[in-house]
């Protein structure tokens, strides 16, 4: 390193050090600044956290026990497949283990689950309802002159075994955007594992456990239902089919019986064809009743060899897990932030006033 690089090192090392100097000095006059800036941002951090409750967080962990039917039932299926009754054993559901987490997040299921009856506050109340009253959306609407006025008395559990009215579904389709992007959250941890986890946060922790709770139960009945679809229709119409054939060998026996009484002491060969044909119409409707009873029982035991399970693992457990601001920490906090912010802003001026002092002209 030559001497002149030298030499313009240390300048630049006594420049640097000067301006750190002359900020340092500009800080210490406009201290009241700095201080009054930092408490008033510490105060405003003492209102913030005292007039923000905590938001609660509700974890629940799931696992899908999705096994087919294999071997004998696999076999069995294939066999009345063969005579027109498809069990559905193997077929493509609609909804798979990979989407199940848009499953969870859609209306058609946070809407199952907000209908559903749970205690918030020492209350029970519908979820939607429970949700009305963390979200303080009533007072909102009161003190709204431009709002409707049956928002006032608006109750979901109203319309539990009714359709929503339009204004119900107007305030249902609000609170399901926050819940969708504000409140739920379902993600896979562990991407070699099927385990899923639903996450809700509320400011109320009743709402957050019970929603929580419902979703799950919700998503259970859609996705096993949605799974069984086929079997549960193919059992129908084995149920159907054997009352059919039942009531008509019970007609045919009937009238087998009264014949007999009737006809003890006739020994015309047209009363034995007679009897002959009843005891054959009698004999065949128990072969196909049998056969039906035996399909019945077959299909039983693949609905519920397919039927899925939604195994929890884990459940919200009181008290849940709070993200609560103290009001020590807000005072904290909103010192450093009102310090550094009155910090930057001399010393930004300071640079700024410099600037424009060194480029002024001096008289000659």
């Amino acid at each position: 390193m030559s001497q002149e690089q030298r030499v313009n090192d240390e300048i630049s090392l006594k420049e640097i050090a000067h301006k750190i100097s002359g900020f340092w000095k500009e800080l210490l006059r406009k201290w009241l600044i700095v201080v009054v800036c930092a408490l008033g941002f510490g105060a405003l951090g003492f209102v913030y956290a005292l007039i923000n409750p905590p938001n609660y967080t509700a974890t629940l962990s799931f696992i899908i026990d999705d096994s087919q039917a294999n071997g004998v039932l696999a076999k069995y299926s294939s066999l009345m497949n063969q005579f027109g009754l498809n069990m559905g054993l193997g077929g493509e559901s609609a909804i798979s283990e990979d989407n199940i987490s848009e499953l969870i997040k859609s209306r058609h299921i946070v809407q199952n689950a907000l209908m559903k009856h749970a205690w918030i506050n020492g209350e029970q109340m519908t979820l939607a309802d429970g949700l009305l009253q963390s979200f303080n959306w009533k007072q909102k609407w009161a003190e709204d002159k431009n709002a409707d006025p049956g928002l006032q008395e608006l109750v979901f559990a109203n319309f539990i075994d009714q359709p929503n009215s339009r204004l119900a579904d107007s305030v249902m389709t609000l609170m399901y955007e926050r819940i969708r992007h504000k409140i739920l959250t379902v993600e896979k941890p562990n991407a070699q594992a099927n385990i899923l986890l639903i996450t809700c946060v509320s400011k109320s922790p009743d709402f957050a456990k019970n929603f929580a709770e419902s979703l799950i139960e919700a998503v259970s009945e859609y996705y096993i239902g949605n799974k069984t679809q086929k079997t549960r229709k193919t059992l129908k119409y084995i149920e159907d089919r054997a009352d059919s054939v039942r009531n008509a060998l019970a007609s045919a026996e009937a009238q087998l019986a009264k014949w007999e009484d009737s006809n003890k002491l006739i020994q015309k060969a047209e009363g034995f064809l007679a009897e002959i044909r009843l005891r054959r119409e009698v004999s065949i409707l128990n072969v196909m009743y049998a056969e039906i009873v035996k399909n019945l029982e077959m299909t039983k035991m693949v609905l519920l060899d397919q039927t899925p399970v939604i195994q929890v693992i884990d459940v919200p457990v009181p008290p849940l897990d709070s993200s609560e601001l103290s009001e020590w920490a807000g005072v904290l906090l909103g010192l450093i932030f009102g310090g550094l912010l009155a910090s930057c802003w001399i010393i930004i001026r300071k640079i700024y006033l410099d600037a424009i002092h060194g480029s002024e002209p001096k008289a000659s």
